[in-house]
């Protein structure tokens, strides 16, 4: 994949396996958190709901692998819901496979059963983007088919990409004099809070301290969705 390509490539998956051998498991299972959080409306099972927040605690080292394989094990029994919701299994599914520890070691994938799959050189943000794509393709009620249209477009899944990973071909240095204490506390209050609508007020305060770095301060005035991975705030924050 060339430069020219990442920028208006429309195939969230081939990005993925492009940026996936030099991407950390933090990256990858932010943007499997990411996806999930698209389709939360799906997840009537708070059991799946837990799931996704446990997988993003677990991205940030918040969390133990214990407490992982608690939640993965309890959202792969939300079959046991006493009244499930029909046409939702593979929202259910993209929870548990957000909460793995890896795609395919040491976990059993016979519980994603009746989908078609092949784990083996897959990283666990593809293999959730495939879930979310399933269930909102299965979505099937008159009044969410605007809702429908909106996320089956790949669109949406490759910005969600550009958001977390940036641009690979053009690697950004970020300079310590530029983390003042209005920047950081920016950064900081809008990856807790997952509020980024200060992100244009992030540009401005990141300007004032001498970034003139026109891919970071475009990022932050874009009017796209951001989310916790942002490239930007991760390197503010100094995360990878």
């Amino acid at each position: 994949m060339t430069e020219e390509e990442w920028l208006v490539w429309a195939e969230a998956d081939s990005m993925l396996q492009f940026v996936q051998a030099q991407s950390s498991d933090r990256k990858l299972r932010l943007y499997a958190v990411a996806c999930c959080r698209r389709i939360w409306h799906l997840l009537e099972d708070e059991r799946s709901r837990q799931a996704v927040e446990v997988a993003e605690a677990f991205a940030d080292g918040k969390c133990t692998d214990q407490q992982r394989q608690v939640a993965y094990e309890a959202a792969i029994h939300h079959h046991s819901h006493p009244t499930p919701v029909l046409n939702t299994d593979p929202a259910h599914a993209a929870a548990e496979a957000a909460v793995l520890r890896t795609p395919i070691e040491g976990e059993s994938n016979d519980i994603l059963g009746g989908y078609p799959q092949d784990y083996s050189k897959r990283n666990f943000a593809d293999v959730v983007l495939e879930y979310v794509r399933y269930s909102l393709h299965e979505m099937h009620f008159q009044d969410q088919r605007d809702l429908l249209e909106q996320y089956t477009q790949d669109e949406e899944w490759c910005l969600l990409v550009r958001e977390i990973f940036g641009n690979p071909f053009q690697p950004v240095s970020f300079s310590s004099e530029w983390r003042t204490s209005t920047v950081l506390a920016l950064a900081q209050q809008m990856y807790d809070s997952r509020d980024f609508t200060a992100m244009p007020i992030l540009a401005d305060a990141l300007q004032d301290a001498g970034c003139e770095i026109e891919a970071i301060l475009h990022h932050c005035r874009s009017e796209q969705p951001h989310c916790r991975g942002c490239w930007v705030v991760d390197l503010v924050l100094g995360r990878s």
